[in-house]
């Protein structure tokens, strides 16, 4: 494409995200000033049509960015949106606000929560934060409980305050001295470490001997991934896309389907990144997904919306909100955890 012809592609999906009407070359000339004719800006929109950018939902009607367009322009603005390092870490951009309404006496699940409303109530789409999983966290602090001699919960504190919890059923009966010098064991094994090393952690005690060794060998061999918990905002606009949304709904209103979703579309990505039109997911085949990783990759944020969502605002606030959790989370988790000892 020509360099006028990447400028008209870019005002013409500019231009339908903000009327939600097809555009016509009259409208792009008069609109964005140029000097060029109609008939020249209408030769354009025709070879981009041709080339699947646009396309015209009528015979006499202007043009209309297809899945490919919008791609397109968000990619273009991934790499032109200029957010200054210190708007992202100093709340000092056009977003400043936001880091006054994060107090960080909440809780990091408050925290998370809350992140995903201001996304979704700033971009008018829904908002999300994908937790980290408990077991991707190192370990402060496990507690074991005896149920029974054959049932123990097993409880590990991680770094930011969050608590997982495994019902595990024994292969054989353990006394109250068992239980307690296997929680010693587990917490000089596991402290400072993630439970997604505890495969690592068990080839170390390997051979070892006594009740104790075992019970805790059973412990950490039963441990698997767990649910990530989401917090999610702004459902109410999926009302607004003036057609059927059950099927959107189907992905985005069961928890355990939209994480997969999101991170099989992050799969092998780390940073900012935007996917438009080819989300792996049945239903949302015209949606688009501006996300951004958060705590060291361990979390996931984003905004979620139809094809001619705001871009621009989209990708600054995710961006913004991922500094503003980056600088809040390590505050925040350090109250949490205020008076535990290890």
């Amino acid at each position: 494409m020509t360099e006028r012809r990447y400028l008209i592609l870019r005002e013409v999906v500019d231009r339908y995200i903000k009327t939600r009407k097809p555009v016509s070359s009259r409208e792009i000339v008069e609109e964005y000033g140029h000097p060029w004719c109609s008939a020249t800006v209408r030769n354009e929109l025709a070879a981009l049509e041709r080339e699947g950018y646009l396309y015209k939902p009528s015979p006499s009607a202007g043009r209309v960015p297809t899945a490919k367009g919008f791609r397109y322009f968000a990619n273009w603005l991934l790499r032109i949106l200029s957010i200054s390092s210190e708007g992202v870490e100093g709340g000092s951009g056009s977003l400043g606000y936001v880091a006054v309404d994060l107090p960080i006496s909440r809780t990091i699940p408050d925290l998370l929560r809350l992140a995903s409303s201001l996304i979704s109530a700033t971009v008018s789409q829904v908002g999300f934060v994908i937790s980290p999983a408990v077991e991707s966290l190192r370990v402060v602090r496990v507690v074991l409980a005896r149920l029974g001699s054959r049932v123990a919960l097993f409880q590990p504190l991680t770094e930011l305050g969050l608590t997982g919890e495994y019902v595990v059923t024994l292969s054989w009966p353990y006394t109250r001295r068992d239980f307690e010098k296997a929680e010693e064991i587990l917490e000089e094994l596991l402290g400072g470490h993630p439970l997604s090393e505890a495969t690592a952690v068990l080839d170390e005690i390997a051979g070892w001997h006594g009740s104790p060794y075992r019970l805790a060998a059973e412990i950490l061999a039963s441990l698997r991934g767990g649910r990530r918990p989401l917090y999610l905002a702004g459902l109410e606009h999926l009302a607004e896309l003036g057609r059927d949304i059950r099927r959107p709904l189907r992905v985005i209103g069961d928890e355990g389907a939209f994480v997969e979703m999101v991170l099989t579309a992050r799969e092998g990505r780390r940073g900012l990144d935007v996917r438009v039109g080819d989300l792996p997911a049945d239903g949302l085949e015209d949606f688009a997904l501006v996300s951004s990783d958060f705590y060291r990759g361990l979390g996931v944020l984003g905004a979620l919306g139809p094809l001619w969502l705001d871009y621009a605002k989209a990708i600054s606030t995710v961006r913004y909100m991922e500094g503003v959790l980056s600088n809040l989370i390590p505050a925040v988790a350090e109250a949490s955890l205020d008076g535990v000892t290890r």
